[in-house]
């Protein structure tokens, strides 16, 4: 029941997106940077006293007036180190297709955005008694609904996701000399809120 309903909103999303009327609009394309992720790079830095990384981008590129190109990577790499040590490196990119209900390509819209993404942890806990790899690989899919403001040297959004994600993982731990392997599957729900200010790069058309 839960596949036919996404199947049906994937396949309403789509049918809008193919016959939407295009209007005069702004058919720059931008890069947002997401602040949220970045002042949580230079929290962690500084309490952790370790070079820590979180940062996300969004391109945006106009199909038309309604509809959008949205391509979102991501590279996360965190390191501390107090009573355990945790080294944790993920790289991953989405892209998907953002629909603007009044054209323009601003104000409310819809977006369908499928995420893939590789993960690897290096670990010590008990006090350098247990070490463990862990590798996995993850994807997943959203629906968002958000707002886009459009000015003449900066654009703006806001948005929230919801949809379902799935990962697969391999973990080799060490502890006290013997060796084990774990292997894990997941599938559940995924939620999303982003916030982006981003710039043109490339003349208004």
């Amino acid at each position: 029941m839960k596949l036919r309903a996404g199947l049906i909103l994937s396949f309403l999303f789509l049918y809008s997106f193919a016959f939407a009327e295009e209007n005069d609009g702004d058919q720059r394309v931008f890069v947002y940077l997401h602040p949220n992720t970045l002042l949580g790079s230079l929290y962690l830095s500084a309490i952790f006293q370790e070079p820590n990384l979180i940062l996300v981008l969004t391109g945006e590129i106009p199909l038309g007036t309604y509809n959008s190109i949205i391509i979102n990577p991501s590279l996360l790499s965190l390191n501390w180190d107090i009573f355990d040590s945790e080294e944790i490196f993920t790289v991953g990119a989405g892209i998907g297709i953002r629909h603007y209900f009044v054209g323009k390509t601003k104000g409310f819209y819809m977006q369908l955005m499928p995420q893939a993404y590789y993960r690897k942890e290096k670990s010590t806990r008990d006090w350098g008694r247990v070490h463990s790899n862990l590798s996995g690989i993850g994807a997943d899919i959203l629906y968002y609904m958000g707002y886009s403001f459009k000015f003449s040297k900066l654009s703006l959004f806001f948005d929230a996701g919801l949809g379902a994600g799935y990962s697969r993982s391999s973990e080799n731990s060490v502890a006290d000399g013997e060796t084990s392997t774990c292997k894990s599957k997941s599938f559940g729900p995924s939620f999303d809120l982003n916030m982006g200010i981003g710039i043109p790069v490339s003349a208004k058309k």
